[in-house]
């Protein structure tokens, strides 16, 4: 933090009030800090003058209040809830090539099955895509399906992607399918790998998966690892089956040599149609927002608040369907949040960057579950803390008890005004 720099709000900036407090929130990255009314009101109007760091300093005449204002402008640097230059939004898009898989796992919360589905991009659509992709910051492309291996041009179309835009690709797969010719050109064309699992053995991952299915995958990894492959993680969706075998997955995976990663039950999809496989407990831990940071449920000094709401989905994640609908996340495919269709669209980059897709039915509806946008939230002043991630907003809006949910949560969060 340079004294002679103008500072800013963030373009992820939110504020709420509440008893004569604010708190001043990134809803990018989840941090926020309290102040008190008067202090933001103090540094509200040094925003709005663009004044300079020295310059806000020198408005005060005791040395206390220098040294506290100087300490509260280099924490919300720190968190990104003031900037000194305009942001870049960098993008990650998920790409679903197909809705078709060689499996049938009965937590699918893409629905996806054995037979393609006729309204899928074909090979020069996606090279479309991927041109319209062009000129946008990008860090980096998932590709996934349904099983994408399952198409006969997923190597051609990957490889387009990753000579037209020269971006680190994932493949998310089951891994099922993977040979020693696919594992070549794999390791040669991505960066990092993410393959689900969902048990610790045979036994455990027929339940979910489907007989045969774990030494099928861990055949694909093993010949994946012999290729060379480095960079991997293996997922894990917990289940009221599988749930008390979480710490032996970790263990799992460190033997392997890959990141574990345990997953909520996705509530979409086929997952709806087994509702009871939801883990005991889960639906108000699904609700959670990511771990605390602060020193203890009754209290929390002003610069350790839990993290907040922090989700990407319509601010710098995307994802393409394999019929070409743009949505806000690749959990929030459904009707209600349909951007529009790539086909349409000259440009990607455009749509983003100028913010087109905000003029969008499908992100109207979006903002209407999104707790800090919410009419509905509007007045909780807990609003930000509820909950990380979009999709448990929309999963909110559907439960018969989202009245009980919003008073336990409510109850629990008040600590953060204390």
């Amino acid at each position: 933090m340079e004294s002679n720099s103008i500072i800013r709000y963030s373009r992820y900036y939110y504020k709420i009030e509440h008893g004569g407090q604010v708190i001043v929130a990134n809803l990018n990255n989840g941090m926020n800090f309290k102040m008190t009314r008067e202090c933001h009101e103090i540094l509200n109007q040094c925003i709005c003058n663009s004044m300079t760091v020295e310059e806000i300093i020198n408005i005060f005449e005791e040395n206390d209040d220098k040294v506290y204002f100087k300490k509260l402008l280099s924490i919300l640097c720190d968190y990104r809830i003031l900037v000194n230059q305009e942001e870049q939004i960098s993008y990650l898009p998920y790409i679903l090539l197909t809705k078709a898989c060689n499996l049938n796992c009965i937590h699918c919360c893409a629905d996806a099955g054995m037979s393609s589905n006729s309204s899928e991009l074909n090979t020069e659509e996606w090279f479309s895509v991927a041109d319209k992709l062009k000129g946008m910051k990008i860090d980096a492309i998932c590709i996934s399906g349904g099983e994408p291996l399952m198409r006969k041009d997923f190597f051609e179309i990957a490889r387009y992607f990753k000579n037209a835009l020269n971006i680190e690709l994932t493949l998310m797969s089951n891994a099922t399918l993977i040979d020693e010719d696919k594992a070549s050109k794999l390791v040669e064309l991505f960066d990092s790998f993410s393959f689900s699992l969902d048990g610790i053995d045979e036994e455990t991952c027929s339940v979910i998966r489907g007989r045969g299915t774990f030494e099928k995958t861990m055949r694909g990894i093993r010949i994946m690892q012999a290729k060379g492959m480095k960079n991997f993680a293996l997922s894990f969706t917990s289940t009221k089956n599988n749930q008390q075998y979480e710490e032996e997955f970790k263990k799992l995976a460190a033997e392997l040599g890959a990141s574990p990663m345990i997953r909520h039950y996705d509530l979409a999809g086929r997952a709806l149609e087994h509702t009871d496989l939801m883990a005991e407990n889960d639906l108000l831990e699904y609700f959670e927002p990511s771990p605390l940071r602060g020193d203890g449920m009754f209290h929390y000094a002003p610069n350790q608040l839990p993290v907040c709401t922090c989700c990407s989905a319509g601010i710098s994640r995307f994802s393409v369907s394999h019929c070409g609908d743009i949505y806000p996340c690749q959990l929030l495919e459904f009707p209600e949040y349909r951007y529009e269709n790539v086909k349409n669209l000259k440009s990607l980059k455009d749509f983003f960057e100028k913010e087109e897709y905000k003029n969008t039915i499908g992100y109207h509806n979006f903002e209407k579950i999104y707790t800090p946008h919410s009419d509905q939230c509007k007045k909780c002043h807990v609003r930000i803390h509820c909950s990380t991630c979009a999709y448990t907003s929309h999963l909110l809006k559907h439960m018969n008890n989202k009245d009980e949910i919003c008073h336990v949560k409510q109850k629990k969060w008040e600590a953060i005004w204390k």
